[in-house]
């Protein structure tokens, strides 16, 4: 009864109401959007730290192998020198007795099985390095380059800037650079095969393979990190 003599009352009280009511439901809409940002910003922060860590992974092998490199070259420079050393006292006037000729040649054998233990395990790890090298590369390729290309196509519309190029061209650039030192690595190995080879020598056996690989996933690295994609050309003059 009240309202039906001040129905003007009655529309400002029903105004307040649903005014109330769309604050209530834009603080709630404004929560969830905040959520759903949140969790957004936690994956993507989970996934980068993921993909830093493989980047790592892969600088850090690149390391190890540069010095298990180093020391198969010290344990071949030094067989080089027992076998040249024992070659030379057989052909001294006295030579060398059966006993110690037979010593010296279990310790060659020792040096040489050491040799291609080592060989073998430097191929092997350029194998693995060069598989996470790989998955890596997919990642960083066919995901991030991805997610950055989409995110800067929102920030040209007035989307959030995009931020993220700094961390992604430091990632390609250590990924690239890591697959370079597998090159001089493999050169390395190489010299190493020419000065000393045996049958079956895992260098020999892999050294293509490998050149062909690493020289192949560069390639791929350096033509997809051009982020700069080509855009459409106007004709300078208007067609008669």
């Amino acid at each position: 009864d009240h309202f039906q003599e001040d129905p003007i009352q009655m529309a400002m009280t029903i105004y307040n109401c649903l005014k109330e009511e769309r604050k209530i439901l834009s603080s709630a809409q404004l929560s969830d959007q905040m959520q759903v940002g949140n969790i957004q910003n936690t994956v993507m922060l989970d996934k980068q730290k993921e993909l830093d860590m493989k980047v790592r992974s892969v600088k850090n092998s690149v390391v190890e192998i540069e010095q298990d490199i180093k020391t198969l070259e010290d344990v071949q420079d030094e067989y080089d020198f027992k076998c040249k050393t024992l070659q030379n006292r057989e052909n001294e006037p006295n030579g060398v007795a059966q006993d110690e000729y037979k010593k010296e040649q279990l310790v060659l054998q020792k040096m040489f099985l050491t040799l291609d233990f080592k060989r073998k395990e430097v191929v092997a790890k350029i194998i693995n390095l060069l598989n996470i090298s790989e998955h890596t590369q997919s990642a960083l390729i066919n995901e991030e380059l991805v997610e950055w290309k989409h995110r800067q196509q929102i920030a040209c519309i007035g989307g959030p800037p995009n931020a993220c190029l700094d961390q992604l061209q430091n990632w390609f650039t250590i990924v690239a650079e890591s697959l370079q030192q597998v090159r001089q690595q493999l050169k390395k190995l190489e010299e190493l095969e020419q000065k000393f080879t045996y049958e079956p020598d895992p260098i020999t056996k892999n050294k293509q393979v490998l050149q062909d690989r690493t020289c192949s996933l560069f390639k791929q690295l350096i033509q997809s990190s051009f982020v700069v994609e080509r855009q459409p050309c106007m004709p300078t003059h208007p067609q008669r």
